[in-house]
């Protein structure tokens, strides 16, 4: 083990190389997606998509369509409200609002 330690470069790394393209990724999405819909960002827009793809999901569905956890949901879809992209009645009567 020590070894492979001595010999490690971050560079190399698959998950450094995982996360360099993931950046560059949304670096270019962000700069693309900037001329469609200035007000939203790509995680805000994604979250609007779930809820567009399915009217009515409860914010644990949507947590776990798109891979976020609660507490960042509830916050997009405050924002969300108040930019009038949609209004919370769309979850009266869920138990997990």
């Amino acid at each position: 083990m020590k070894k492979y330690w001595q010999n490690f470069s971050l560079e190399q790394s698959l998950g450094f190389i995982l996360h360099r393209t993931l950046t560059a990724i949304r670096a270019v999405a962000r700069y693309e997606f900037q001329d469609e819909a200035s007000d939203v960002t790509i995680d805000q827009w994604i979250i609007l998509c779930a809820l567009w793809e399915k009217e009515g999901r409860s914010q644990t569905e949507l947590s776990e369509k798109t891979y976020k956890d609660r507490a960042t949901v509830t916050r997009m879809l405050d924002l969300l409200e108040k930019k009038a992209y949609f209004s919370s009645a769309i979850f009266r009567g869920q138990k997990d609002i």
